[in-house]
């Protein structure tokens, strides 16, 4: 038996890790198994295996805490730091919401504290607590803390974090951050994490500045070159963050993160392939990530890929099946083929999220293109009201208008369109066709000559020109 002695924290600490993250790997293969008997009944011998290994999981984490040989001053003061950590409010508000989650669930004791180990060992990934807290050493104390925050010890410990505190990545304090450079003004990480919080904060060129100093101290940080990448594609400078992301992408050809900020910025400049390409070499990384699916998914829309782009919203909504982003974006690829789907997608998105105007303005353009014009008023005028500024709200609004002969109304709500969007021909044909309607051939004559200069190929308006032409010609 081996003795307290023999007992090696770390080489415990690796191996459990390990361990955990397998586990989690492995009940998510046998949980999400589909197709055929031999498959399925397959997948639950695994998950008996899963289930048995979390168990054995927990007694080795529990005999652990029993040895006294842990018990050190050394150890005492890291565990100390670390529940220091865990009471900062970024971090409970990291924490919390999928703690409480974990509480709500019908679960076994066991499984709720295996639960939240995992949860536990996702803030080791958050990189503002990795980096800037230097606590990656330390995992094994994140294992032993999921002990300590037992059911009643969670409802303490998070008290009334709400649910919408969460937030995905952590920005520390500028101040501090300001503090520790004017004592060290070589800290690559702090210098970093204030390039972070200023690109949080739309100061692009004071994050570019931080981050470039950061690469100059330590050339292979590749998260200061993604985010030096992001503020260079936000300022405008697309061009400069494809090759920060790249050069991060060399440094860790398995970064997500990276491949799909890459991916986004080809997209931002219609190179869509290589977009494409990017994308599914994130998702293949990280398989569980929403955001790269619903980018893919727009991708492929893109491209007229309709079956390929609804497969991805499909699996971004299975990961995550209150995802408003994911119905909304599949109601408008359905749009293409089933009016009927489209309403149910865009419904679901409204009912999740009764604020989104962008839902009610595409509902209302689907039941515009079904020839049910008031509902397209309806849903319109909802989405203008969440939205005063919705230029394609306006403009659909008077399109809806002018098919149930309000011609007054059509125009109203298409100027209203143009005075926030002037760049758009089919709103000046709109507008033109609804002057005609009330005998104003001249306005109409205006709006149909602008039509052609931004569209000098639109038919329609060429036709309606003439016409106008024609008529003011008879009556003169």
């Amino acid at each position: 038996m081996q003795s307290d002695s023999d007992f090696d924290i770390r080489k415990f600490s690796r191996d459990v890790i390990w361990e955990f993250n397998t586990i989690r790997r492995r009940t998510y293969n046998a949980t999400s198994v589909t197709g055929d008997e031999e498959r399925r009944g397959k997948a639950g011998t695994d998950y008996g295996f899963v289930r048995r290994n979390i168990l054995r999981f927990l007694y080795r984490l529990s005999k652990a805490l029993d040895r006294r040989s842990l018990r050190t001053p050394a150890f005492v003061a890291k565990e100390r730091r670390a529940i220091e950590i865990l009471h900062i409010p970024e971090v409970r508000s990291f924490l919390c919401p999928k703690l409480g989650r974990i509480m709500r669930k019908d679960r076994s004791p066991d499984e709720k504290v295996a639960n939240t180990v995992g949860v536990l060992v996702s803030l080791l990934t958050d990189k503002r607590i990795k980096r800037y807290f230097g606590i990656e050493r330390d995992k094994e104390l994140f294992g032993i803390l999921a002990f300590r925050l037992n059911e009643k010890g969670i409802g303490e410990y998070c008290g009334d974090v709400p649910e919408e505190a969460q937030i995905d990545e952590m920005t520390l304090p500028i101040e501090e951050l300001d503090k520790a450079i004017t004592s060290d003004p070589d800290n690559a990480e702090a210098l970093y994490e204030r390039g972070l919080a200023h690109y949080k904060g739309g100061r692009y060129e004071l994050a570019i500045a931080d981050c470039t100093r950061a690469i100059e101290l330590s050339s292979n940080d590749k998260d200061a070159y993604n985010n030096r990448g992001l503020a260079f594609r936000d300022q405008g400078n697309t061009l400069r963050g494809i090759s920060d992301f790249t050069k991060a992408i060399e440094i860790d050809n398995l970064y997500s993160e990276a491949l799909f900020n890459r991916g986004v910025s080809y997209f931002d400049l219609r190179d869509l392939d290589l977009a494409l390409a990017d994308f599914s070499s994130a998702i293949n990384i990280d398989p569980g990530d929403v955001e790269i699916y619903l980018n893919r998914g727009a991708t492929y829309d893109e491209l007229g890929c309709y079956e390929l782009a609804i497969a991805d919203y499909d699996k971004a909504i299975e990961i995550k099946p209150n995802l408003v982003q994911g119905y909304y974006n599949r109601g408008i690829a359905h749009r293409s083929r089933d009016f009927q789907l489209s309403i149910a997608d865009l419904t679901k998105a409204i009912e999740i999220d009764p604020s989104n105007s962008d839902a009610f303005t595409n509902r209302g353009i689907t039941y515009l293109s079904m020839s049910q014009f008031e509902r397209a008023v309806s849903d319109l005028s909802e989405a203008i009201r969440l939205n005063s500024e919705n230029p394609v709200a306006y403009y659909n609004r008077g399109a809806a208008f002018y098919e149930l002969h309000d011609y007054t109304r059509a125009i109203s709500d298409v100027t209203a369109s143009i005075e926030m969007d002037p760049g758009k021909s089919d709103a000046y044909y709109t507008r033109g066709i609804a002057y005609v309607q009330v005998n104003k051939d001249q306005l109409a004559i205006e709006d149909f000559t602008i039509a052609i200069e931004i569209e000098p190929n639109c038919l329609a308006a060429k036709k309606a020109l003439e016409q106008s032409r024609q008529r003011l010609g008879k009556m003169s």
